[in-house]
């Protein structure tokens, strides 16, 4: 499969859209999945990967819930990074540690502080706050490391929320939501995923869209930040050392990374 190196991408806003449609489907992702080993990297559960792996016959690895969990289709490589379970046609790893327990953080320090909590856990709420169907929702609450958190424009639970990065969790804005997990992030999960492979890549390059990508882009050699339509390019992003700004807009800086690392493999596209 691996021909070219390995590609580490985000998803929301970076290979899917708004209305959440990929960049590249069909037989032109199987031409780039047969170049360029492409490892997802996202808050997405192991089971909404799964099934966005299914629509667009990828047969490659995912980290999920921002590095807590790991869907890898090779044994041995899943069992060099922890207790494996098997996970329809993959193998589950969980590296951070469990939903219970990040909970029980999260219900402590926003007791501390007096901050209102909203956890979400009922699909019909999430469907309705990101506008996806309701067996989508149902995909998307199947936690095992991670907690969904309402935002609140409230102080204290901005002050909360530093409590819990103060306390080694990392957490990521999502627009509609807050994902908080806790023993791992994006940058950490790729970390581990490339020490567990057999050889090196030639080429690991990274791409994403938004601050709960940083540490994934500062893990890889050839970083790649997605231009969006109204913002630009997300601050935090753009302050890694060699990082690479793409110009096209939205997901069509996934093509523009494509091209630009096509060069660099030195061989047209």
């Amino acid at each position: 499969m691996l021909t070219r190196g390995v590609i580490f991408s985000d998803l929301d806003g970076t290979f899917l859209d708004g209305a959440y449609t990929p960049v590249l489907a069909g037989a032109d992702a199987q031409r780039i999945f047969s170049r360029w080993h492409v490892v997802w990297v996202s808050s997405r559960t192991a089971d909404e990967l799964c099934h966005f792996q299914q629509s667009i016959a990828h047969t490659g690895d995912a980290i999920g819930e921002n590095g807590g969990v790991l869907l890898l289709h090779d044994r041995v490589i899943a069992s060099a990074l922890g207790p494996v379970e098997p996970f329809h046609d993959a193998w589950l790893v969980r590296l951070a540690k469990s939903r219970a327990q990040t909970l029980q953080l999260v219900q402590n320090v926003f007791a501390d502080v007096g901050a209102a909590l909203h956890v979400i856990d009922d699909a019909s709420d999430l469907a309705r706050a990101s506008g996806y169907s309701l067996a989508h929702a149902e995909r998307a609450l199947r936690r095992r490391k991670s907690v969904l958190l309402r935002p609140s424009a409230d102080p204290r639970f901005a002050a909360a929320l530093a409590l819990l990065r103060a306390a080694g969790a990392f957490v990521a804005h999502g627009g509609r939501w807050i994902s908080i997990v806790v023993g791992a992030d994006k940058g950490a999960a790729a970390r581990a995923w490339l020490a567990a492979q057999p050889e090196p890549f030639p080429i690991v390059a990274g791409i994403g869209n938004a601050g709960n990508d940083e540490s994934l882009l500062r893990e890889v050699d050839l970083p790649f930040v997605v231009r969006d339509a109204h913002h630009g390019h997300a601050p935090a992003l753009a302050s890694i050392v060699g990082v690479r700004l793409l110009q096209r807009q939205g997901t069509q800086g996934w093509l523009e990374m494509l091209e630009l690392l096509d060069s660099l493999a030195g061989r047209d596209s």
